[in-house]
């Protein structure tokens, strides 16, 4: 911490003495502050000089603060008071007559007041607490920190998803001294900051200028706002720009097919736009699992392969091997892409809005059985088909078109 050069104080008086009483009931007591010394941005250490004649003294120490005007006898008897706005520091006295009052976590480039005092050994009319506390302070400033805060430009969120966005921003000057946190700050209400109460932080690790990171835990159509923010170890954190986002799932993201008026949520994963929900379309070879139109309505139609080819509504397809490659890759790998992918009513997260439900299959190889409703689910590519099971975080992919009708997840089309 930078050192001050030179005492930034101006003596209001020297030794303060009292002298009451008569003859050998005099009481003569002194109390000064001699210097203040070791100014620095956030401290100070000030020394106290005091005698005392035909009394004891117990207690030396000093009160300070921002305000004169409450340098008195009330604000050291209160200095418990968690609602004081000054500081108290004492120690018992000693036959050397000298304190150091070592004052810490000041605010920097601020003129404080400081008062001495001392206790004697016991209440007298003069003295009716038992503090002597004369009248005049000595005045201090702290410095003003030196360098500069770092700063950090507005925050660019990109790929946002029914329950998580990517944040990304870039430290614009580093300070001096060069910043030492970094990160993102983001809540429903605007202008998210650390500590407020509402606000989720995240902080980033590295020296690199340029930081990012992606959230998962998002609510679906939900409006967002968020700040990046960066410090270094002398000034208030700085935050950039607010940025304000929406996630998926509103009105925005509803597909309507116009061949049933039947409507379906969406949603953004990697490179494309799916539908979140199993297609529902009544198509020749299609069933509802078990023949109950319940299911239908949860869990969407079973259809043939060759039903599902031409199923899905104009602008949307059956998705390729590589649509569903990207989406699992973006989920996490197909390792982990069950576990993101399922719907939390299944044994998933959601972290995409994708709300993969356990519908399981007709089985037409033998003797057109309903199978695995609960614990399985199964969607068609153009070249196979995706498997996801209970307990499994894995979504794995198989090729070829068995003798089964599986659910149907549509992609939208590239334009």
């Amino acid at each position: 911490m930078k050192k001050q050069n030179q005492l930034m104080a101006a003596l209001i008086a020297g030794a303060l003495i009292l002298s009451c009483g008569g003859d050998d009931n005099d009481v003569d007591v002194g109390v000064s502050i001699a210097e203040i010394t070791n100014v620095t941005t956030t401290s100070a250490r000030v020394t106290v000089s005091y005698s005392a004649g035909n009394v004891s003294v117990v207690e030396v120490g000093i009160v300070y603060g921002a305000t004169p005007g409450r340098l008195n006898i009330k604000t050291i008897i209160n200095s418990g008071d968690p609602n004081v706005d000054y500081g108290v520091v004492s120690t018992p006295a000693s036959v050397s007559g000298k304190f150091y009052a070592d004052l810490e976590n000041l605010a920097d480039g601020t003129t404080y007041f400081a008062a001495p005092f001392v206790k004697l050994d016991k209440a007298s009319p003069e003295f009716p607490d038992g503090y002597f506390l004369p009248s005049g302070y000595k005045e201090f400033k702290t410095d003003i920190v030196s360098g500069s805060a770092p700063a950090v430009s507005k925050t660019a969120v990109s790929e946002i998803t029914f329950t998580s966005a990517r944040f990304e921003a870039l430290i614009v000057s580093a300070g001096d001294p060069e910043f030492r946190k970094r990160g993102f700050c983001y809540s429903a209400s605007p202008e998210p900051m650390l500590d407020d109460g509402s606000s989720t932080c995240v902080p980033v690790s590295g020296p690199d200028f340029l930081f990012y990171a992606t959230v998962t835990n998002l609510s679906g159509n939900t409006a967002y706002y968020v700040r990046a923010y960066a410090s270094n170890n002398r000034h208030a954190t700085q935050y950039g720009q607010q940025e304000a986002f929406r996630t998926t799932g509103g009105d925005d993201n509803v597909l309507i097919d116009t061949r049933d008026g039947r409507r379906y949520r969406t949603t953004v994963i990697g490179q494309f736009t799916w539908m979140a929900e199993n297609l529902d379309y009544a198509a020749a070879d299609s069933w509802c699992y078990g023949g109950d139109n319940a299911n239908c309505a949860k869990y969407g139609r079973l259809y043939t392969k060759a039903a599902a080819s031409n199923a899905c509504p104009a602008g949307w397809q059956l998705p390729t091997q590589f649509q569903w490659n990207n989406l699992t890759a973006a989920a996490g790998g197909a390792a982990n892409a069950a576990r993101t992918l399922k719907s939390t009513a299944w044994d998933g997260t959601d972290n995409f809005g994708f709300t993969a439900l356990p519908g399981g299959y007709r089985d037409r190889a033998h003797v057109r059985i309903f199978v695995d409703m609960e614990t399985a689910g199964r969607w068609w590519t153009a070249a196979g088909y995706l498997s996801m099971q209970s307990g499994a975080n894995n979504a794995t992919e198989n090729s070829g078109a068995p003798a089964h009708e599986y659910s149907v997840r549509c992609v939208q089309e590239r334009e």
